[in-house]
């Protein structure tokens, strides 16, 4: 409820109006500290944390306010820091480097192509195929050749003819 009160003194008029929190609506003097919650920083391996805010808010409308309103001694220290998504991350393709071409003309190269995955120790690791996209998997072999091959070729042959 609100009450007043007057004090009269020469040629000054004093009016005191004190108002209760909980009769007035939409006014709050309770606030206090709160610990938010945001998404994710990582979707996979070793790198993901929630990230947590200490915020200030009003007790009755839970809306986030200015940190002058909650009491600065009571606030609580830096949040803890949490770990999510700790799961392996998904297996990626890797090649090594193609052979020497195995001819002068026409050839063939290779090359190892193999799936690795990065474990939750942080160490990539060479994994089943199954683990990557099997459509998306590079080539072992390809075809090679310095020139373009003659149609026909000189050949010494010995003796007579």
């Amino acid at each position: 409820p609100i009450s007043s009160t007057s004090i009269e003194m020469p040629q000054l008029f004093f009016l005191f109006v004190l108002l209760s929190a909980q009769s007035v609506p939409g006014i709050s003097l309770s606030y206090e500290w709160f610990t938010v919650s945001g998404s994710c920083t990582g979707t996979c391996g070793t790198e993901g944390v929630l990230p947590l805010l200490i915020v200030c808010r009003d007790s009755d409308s839970f809306s986030v306010s200015d940190e002058s309103m909650c009491d600065a001694l009571s606030k609580p220290s830096n949040p803890p820091i949490i770990p999510c998504n700790r799961v392996p991350c998904p297996g990626r393709w890797k090649t090594d480097a193609w052979t020497d071409c195995s001819g002068t003309c026409e050839g063939n190269q290779f090359r190892n192509v193999y799936c690795e995955q990065v474990q939750l120790d942080d160490v990539a690791r060479q994994v089943n195929d199954s683990e990557c996209h099997l459509d998306q998997k590079p080539s072992n072999a390809q075809s090679c050749g310095i020139s373009t091959c003659p149609r026909y070729r000189w050949i010494l042959m010995k003796g007579s003819c």
